[in-house]
């Protein structure tokens, strides 16, 4: 299978990026691999005790973004909730974890509210960032893809493959 185009692989990221910020859909799902990259665009994040991150984010705040970033600094359940990253950390883990989670989020956002008020607050809060955010999806879609075409990816899943160099995880 030859690879995809450029234009084409970096239309689909534009596509997916633009998706994903402007979702209006209640999401329950696990973070693994890329989802792990876009999971800060939830309005909304619990997790389990065991939880951590191994991915860069800049709502981190500088001093956690840059230790996350540039020394691939593993950030545990405690650190995430401290800095504002998730909502909260429940105990459930296995199947009870999805059902207090949606639970919790019917308690707090139930028939009691409108879901067009709450989709109109959530356009306000965000439209001040809305251009930054959407330069910066860009840039990084952009240089991610750069990064592709270099083989820096293929070099490094190659050092994995081959048990030449051990991942974090």
């Amino acid at each position: 299978m030859a690879p995809a185009r450029p234009s084409s692989a970096l239309q689909r990221r534009l596509d997916d990026f633009a998706a994903l910020q402007s979702s209006s859909r209640r999401s329950t799902t696990p973070v693994v691999g890329l989802s792990a990259a876009l999971v800060g665009w939830a309005d909304f994040i619990y997790c389990t005790p065991r939880t951590y991150l191994l991915t860069p984010f800049s709502s981190l705040g500088p001093a956690r973004a840059n230790e996350a970033l540039l020394m691939s600094r593993r950030l545990g359940a405690e650190e995430l909730r401290a800095c504002g990253f998730v909502n909260d950390i429940l105990a459930e883990d296995g199947p009870g974890f999805r059902e207090r989670v949606l639970r919790e989020v019917d308690e707090w956002l139930g028939a009691h509210l409108r879901g067009e008020s709450i989709l109109a607050i959530k356009e306000l809060l965000r439209r001040p960032d809305r251009p930054l955010d959407d330069a910066q999806g860009v840039h990084e879609i952009v240089a991610g893809l750069r990064c592709f075409a270099s083989g820096i990816p293929q070099e490094e899943f190659r050092r994995l493959a081959s048990g030449e160099k051990r991942h974090k995880l």
